[in-house]
C-alpha cells in the first residue's frame, strides 16, 4: 500500500453483518473516520468500547478501518473522554502519518509479556513505568512456545532448517496463523498483518481496559505512538504526551460534547 497517493475518501463502508458503517476524510496526511449504526446514528465511544469488549464482528469491521488506512506506517489518536462523557461524545479517531517506525522488537515489555503470553492470553494489559497510563500490548504469535518457564522466543533456523521449511510448503500453510515478527511493530502492520483471532482478542482488551480507565474519572486520552518503544502499544493516557493531532490534546470539561 503506498502512502505518497492521496486515496479517495468514502462514505459507507460497511461491516460485513450491514450493521454499522464508517465514514473517512483524508486531509493534511491524516486520515479522520466516524462510525455509525445503521440508522445514521454515531456511536459514542462507550458504544465503541463496549462492541469491541464484546462483539467479534464489531473488532474485525474496527480492525478493517485501521487496515484501509492510505498510510503505510501511522499513529492512531482519538479525542479524550471521561467518565461524564463516555457516553455523550460520539466516537472519532485519526490516522496520523508516519514516516516509518523501528524494526519490531518486544524486549522492552518482556516483563508484562512474559506471563499472559506463555499462558495463551494473545494480549496483556499493564500500566506504563510512571503508572500514569495503561497499556495495551500484543504478544508475539510468532514465537517460540517457551520452556521451563523462560519467556516466548523466536527460533534462529540453521540453514538445514532453512532449506526444509522452503521446501516443506505443507508446514508453512499449517503455521498461516503465525504472524512475522514485523506484524507487531506498530498498529498499521497489526491491524493488515497479526491473524484475526488474535486481532479481536487485542481489540476486545482496549475496549474492556479504555471503559472501566475512563469510569475511575479522570479523563483519558487514547492513542497509539511507538516512536521509543517498537512494539504496538496502545496507550490510555492521564495526558495527551505523544499526540500529533492538536485538536485532540486539548480537555475542556466545561465544554458540551458534540451531538450524537
Amino acid at each position: 500500500m503506498a502512502d505518497h497517493e492521496p486515496r479517495r475518501d468514502y462514505a459507507g463502508r460497511r461491516s460485513d453483518d450491514g450493521r454499522f458503517a464508517a465514514t473517512a476524510s483524508v486531509a493534511g496526511g491524516s486520515e479522520s473516520v466516524v462510525i455509525r449504526r445503521d440508522d445514521g446514528s454515531r456511536l459514542s465511544f462507550g458504544d465503541w468500547a463496549r462492541l469491541l469488549a464484546a462483539d467479534a464482528e464489531f473488532a474485525r469491521f474496527f480492525n478493517s478501518l485501521l487496515a484501509a488506512s492510505p498510510y503505510d506506517a501511522f499513529y492512531w489518536e482519538c479525542p479524550p473522554t471521561s467518565a461524564t462523557t463516555l457516553d455523550a461524545v460520539p466516537y472519532e479517531h485519526k490516522t496520523v502519518r508516519s514516516r516509518g517506525f523501528a524494526p519490531a522488537s518486544p524486549s522492552d515489555f518482556s516483563e508484562h509479556l512474559r506471563e499472559p503470553c506463555a499462558a495463551g492470553a494473545g494480549v496483556a494489559a499493564f500500566p506504563n513505568l510512571g503508572r500514569d497510563a495503561m497499556l495495551v500490548a500484543p504478544c508475539d504469535a510468532g514465537a517460540a512456545p517457551p520452556e521451563d518457564g523462560a519467556p516466548p522466543h523466536r527460533k534462529h533456523p540453521t540453514l538445514r532448517e532453512k532449506r526444509e521449511a522452503r521446501k516443506d510448503r505443507d508446514e508453512a500453510a499449517a503455521a498461516r496463523d503465525a504472524a512475522p515478527l514485523e506484524a507487531y511493530g506498530h498498529v498499521a502492520n497489526f491491524a493488515r498483518l497479526a491473524p484475526d483471532g488474535q486481532r479481536v482478542a487485542f481489540w476486545a482488551k482496549v475496549g474492556a481496559v479504555y471503559e472501566a480507565l475512563v469510569k475511575q474519572g479522570r479523563p483519558v486520552w487514547l492513542s497509539t505512538e511507538g516512536s521509543g518503544v517498537p512494539w504496538l502499544h496502545v496507550r490510555m493516557d492521564s495526558r495527551p504526551k505523544y499526540y500529533h493531532t492538536r485538536e485532540f490534546k486539548d480537555w475542556k470539561p466545561w465544554s458540551e460534547p458534540t451531538p450524537l
